[in-house]
């Protein structure tokens, strides 16, 4: 089972950022063909704004954990391959916010209902490993490149709350 909490990725390297800022992005960077992918990571560099994926408004200046998902904490299927799971996890006064990143142009859907599903795997992982109860779960998809939901993802919000009781949210910006 996979701990979700441990501050560390499977390589040993720290899975966590905590910060307060009022505004800050999260990023995943391309991986080049032969090199081993890297986790996502926070950046609050606002003359950078325009590599953020997500953009994150903290206004209320809550402290923030962080936490790497993919690429960092080892979730395995039952059969004992790699499971998908969504980039990373925002942790504020008793929420938890699930985010998948993706930077795709895409008329349909296709981009928008894999990321709902990596997110969807990654709150039942999480779910199977640790509580969430007391907690306010939310869950977004991001994409730098299409930042607002269209109204074709009506049917991927309405099934993952269906689902899982959660509310999804695809678009570029998390207010905490």
């Amino acid at each position: 089972m996979a701990d979700f909490l441990t501050g560390f990725c499977q390589n040993g390297s720290p899975s966590d950022t905590i910060l307060a800022d009022p505004l800050f992005g999260i990023c995943d960077d391309p991986t080049p063909p032969g090199a081993i992918p890297t986790p996502a990571y926070i950046n609050t560099d606002l003359t950078k704004k325009a590599t953020w994926i997500a953009r994150v408004n903290n206004s209320a200046g809550y402290e923030v954990t962080f936490k790497a998902v993919d690429h960092c904490i080892l979730v395995l299927k039952a059969n004992g391959q790699l499971q998908k799971r969504c980039d990373g996890i925002l942790l504020y006064n008793a929420h938890i916010v699930f985010v998948e990143l993706k930077e795709q142009k895409d008329p349909g859907r296709k981009w928008a209902s894999e990321g709902a599903e990596q997110v969807k795997q990654t709150i039942k992982d999480y779910q199977a490993a640790h509580s969430t109860e007391g907690l306010t779960v939310r869950a977004y998809v991001a994409n730098r490149i299409q930042p607002n939901a269209q109204q074709s993802h009506f049917s991927i919000i309405q099934n993952f709350r269906k689902t899982l009781r959660i509310a999804l949210r695809i678009e570029g910006a998390i207010d905490l």
